[in-house]
């Protein structure tokens, strides 16, 4: 890994030019080293393949000039497409979570009393 890290840090270096977005080489370089452990993507299902929410991670790929680019969409004619709107990946599992979490305290209501156990 260590050696594709400094080939990838090389060609971000040479494709840069001084004064242009350095802030965005700065964070790529520190966040190569743990690019070994994965990437935060977060897909927007309704936005075309092309549709991601923005990450600092993202930067690499634009200093690289490479078009990041992702399978997970929903066909505009499922019935789901309204619900999901624009949302991400990130903002969809939370409203899953908070969905079950909602679920686990109506399922702990006691019916008589209506307090929580």
């Amino acid at each position: 890994i260590d050696q594709l890290v400094n080939v990838l840090a090389e060609r971000i270096l040479s494709n840069h030019q001084s004064g242009q977005a350095d802030h965005h080489v700065q964070e790529v370089l520190t966040i190569f080293p743990s690019l070994q452990f994965g990437m935060d993507v977060n897909p927007k299902f309704t936005a075309g393949p092309t549709g991601v929410e923005y990450t600092m991670h993202l930067n690499a790929f634009d200093l690289l000039h490479i078009e990041l680019v992702h399978g997970w969409l929903l066909e505009p004619d499922a019935q789901e497409y309204d619900l999901i709107g624009n949302q991400t990946y990130n903002q969809l599992i939370n409203m899953v979570i908070e969905g079950n979490d909602a679920a686990t305290t109506l399922h702990n209501v006691d019916p008589s009393s209506g307090a929580i156990s």
